[in-house]
C-alpha cells in the first residue's frame, strides 16, 4: 500500500474504480467526479486526507481516502477492482494506526 499524490489522473483513476465497484455491486448511484474532486482536495489541502492505493500490475488494484481527525483516521471513499489476481488487496487498507502522518485537527 502506497500514499498516492492527490493528481487529477489519480483522483479520476480512484473515481473510475469507486464506480466500478458500485455499478458491479449495487443499485446505489454514484456521486458527480467533481463533488469528490472537491472533496478530497479540500482535506487533502488542511493536511487531513490522503489517498492511497494498492498496486497490481502497475495500475491501482484498490483506492482508499482517508480522513484524518484527532488522532485517528477514517476510511471515507474506495473501491478495489471487481476482479483482480489476489482479492485481499482490500484488507491492506485496513487496519492501519495513523496512516496519516502530521499534526491531528
Amino acid at each position: 500500500m502506497t500514499r498516492a499524490e492527490l493528481t487529477d489522473s489519480a483522483m479520476r483513476s480512484m473515481y473510475d474504480l469507486m464506480s466500478r465497484t458500485i455499478a458491479a455491486k449495487s443499485t446505489a448511484e454514484i456521486r458527480s467526479f467533481e463533488y469528490y474532486r472537491t472533496f478530497w482536495t479540500a482535506f487533502a489541502r488542511r493536511g487531513q486526507g490522503h489517498l492511497y492505493c494498492v498496486m497490481e500490475d502497475g495500475r491501482p488494484s484498490v483506492g482508499a481516502f482517508v480522513v484524518a481527525y484527532g488522532r485517528r483516521d477514517t476510511y471515507k471513499d474506495g473501491g478495489p477492482l471487481t476482479r483482480c489476481s489476489w482479492c485481499g488487496d482490500s484488507h491492506l487498507v485496513y487496519g492501519r494506526p495513523s496512516m496519516t502522518p502530521g499534526p491531528r485537527v
